[in-house]
């Protein structure tokens, strides 16, 4: 006998999504189980972090896209239809989606989750059971295994084979905050007047570049393989990091550049030591071979195969048991159409992958070839019916709705239902809920593909005024006779 019926590793948003819709959805004999343990940090996931140090930290998307399926809309919380709120706002929601599966189980009257402060580092195949070890000592035995842990921790330099020279390591510098990833350099305060380089072209550089403008920076560099067209599309998802980007083009601190390798030259003591950054002759800054720098700032990315990421904890013959998991409902894409991926699984058992894992296919070579059309066909198919707000590929709006897909969690309740996140079943489930024969099924058919296809024309999604007059359209063009006061409203 197993030590737990279902143990779900991941702490953050993920985790959170995976617990609340396994209960309410129509999988849920599969997914919500009596005996649960949650493995995870509480404090470790980034919004976690970025909120502790700065709380004020706004989000890449307005309340509506941000807030997890099954919670109503919260006025406090609510700025503008496209006004971002704050990661604090964003933290607040996770804890009452937290609060509100605790009080589903009750109502079930399943025993409360049990919770582990752990990170997992390794999940073996053991006969039809999972075998689950921690970094506190503890091995637990579950009969299903849910990871739910995000991509990954940032994948560092040495990943990408860029060697450290010199009498000091890698480990050395870091340990002194003198080599350090974006996330740990944007949410601590750092010495002012340092020479700062900011390797990558994700929007966590663009946020450590402008923390690197608080702190104050003496002299900055931010550069990536492919310079200011990277960072306004990778390091500015919907506008957010705009601003930042402008003042680094103005100041003339973007370069096109590619690291060689890092020079240690001085003995790391806080804030002391020096690196020396060499680029590779094709892709230098302005013709620069190296640069001298106080801290090296690094964004290139999640690391999922590292040792406490999602592929890196599959130990025996796991990762080669995964394969994708397919969206058969039609969720996100036409009959006609190559289907969305909402998950991965293992083939031999009862282990699932979900969230932003499923994006990277784990980080495995044999996952990520199956996954080739990944970005067009699989998992970003599920963007593709959201508005262009919603649409980065590990986002939480995409998170989101791959989660609900899976558990079969159907936003039908008017008092929760969200227009700018559902899904076309959602949608369809809606209107046969509201108005039954009133709205006949080929109208019904058509207006879910018109709704769609209008969410997805804006940046920002629908606003209860929008709505409205789509449906007064409809009402003309199909002659229903049909009270558009039942309509759910969104706040937005």
């Amino acid at each position: 006998m197993s030590d737990w019926d279902q143990i779900v590793i991941g702490r953050g948003t993920s985790a959170a999504t995976f617990v609340h819709a396994a209960l309410k959805g129509t999988r849920a004999r599969q997914f919500a189980k009596t005996r649960t343990l949650v493995i995870g940090k509480t404090g470790s996931q980034l919004w976690d972090k970025v909120g502790d140090y700065n709380p004020s930290h706004r989000m890449g998307q307005p309340e509506h896209l941000l807030r997890p399926s099954g919670l109503p809309p919260d006025p406090g919380l609510q700025g503008g239809h496209d006004e971002f709120i704050q990661t604090k706002d964003y933290n607040q929601l996770l804890h009452k989606l937290w609060t509100k599966s605790l009080n589903d189980r009750e109502a079930k009257k399943l025993p409360t989750l049990w919770e582990l402060q752990a990170n997992v580092t390794g999940v073996y195949p053991v006969g039809p059971l999972y075998r689950v070890e921690t970094d506190i000592g503890g091995n637990y035995t579950a009969d299903q295994v849910i990871i739910a842990s995000g991509a990954g921790r940032s994948q560092t330099l040495a990943a990408l084979k860029i060697p450290f020279e010199g009498p000091y390591d890698e480990s050395q510098m870091a340990a002194t905050g003198e080599y350090i990833d974006s996330i740990e350099y944007m949410t601590k305060a750092q010495p002012k007047g340092l020479d700062v380089v900011v390797y990558g072209g994700s929007a966590s550089s663009s946020w450590a570049v402008a923390h690197a403008f608080a702190m104050a920076a003496k002299g900055l560099l931010w550069g990536c393989r492919r310079g200011l067209d990277q960072i306004k599309t990778e390091g500015n998802p919907v506008g957010r990091n705009a601003d930042v980007i402008a003042r680094a083009e103005q100041a003339g601190l973007i370069e096109a550049c590619e690291i060689d390798r890092i020079e240690t030259l001085d003995k790391p003591h806080p804030f002391g030591g020096r690196l020396r950054v060499h680029f590779k002759a094709d892709k230098r800054p302005q013709g620069v071979a190296s640069v001298d720098c106080d801290q090296l700032v690094y964004s290139v990315g999640a690391n999922p195969v590292d040792a406490l990421g999602p592929g890196g904890i599959l130990k025996g013959n796991l990762q080669d048991r995964m394969e994708p998991v397919w969206d058969h409902n039609y969720r996100f894409s036409q009959p006609d159409e190559r289907k969305a991926i909402t998950a991965l699984r293992d083939k031999e058992g009862d282990l699932w992958v979900v969230g932003a894992a499923v994006f990277r296919g784990l980080g495995i070579e044999e996952i990520r070839k199956k996954l080739e059309e990944n970005r067009v066909n699989g998992y970003a198919k599920v963007g593709e019916v959201l508005c262009s707000g919603g649409r980065p590929p590990e986002g939480i709006a995409i998170i989101d709705a791959t989660i609900n897909a899976l558990t079969g969690f159907r936003q039908t309740d008017v008092a929760t239902f969200n227009w700018n996140k559902a899904n076309q079943r959602d949608i369809f489930q809606l209107l046969a809920q509201r108005y039954a024969m009133d709205i006949p099924y080929s109208a019904r058919e058509a207006i879910v593909i018109a709704v769609v296809n209008a969410r997805k024309a804006t940046p920002f999604g629908l606003k209860d005024a929008d709505i409205l007059s789509l449906f007064q359209g409809f009402k003309a063009q199909y002659d229903l006779k049909i009270d558009l006061a039942k309509l759910p409203g969104q706040g937005a």
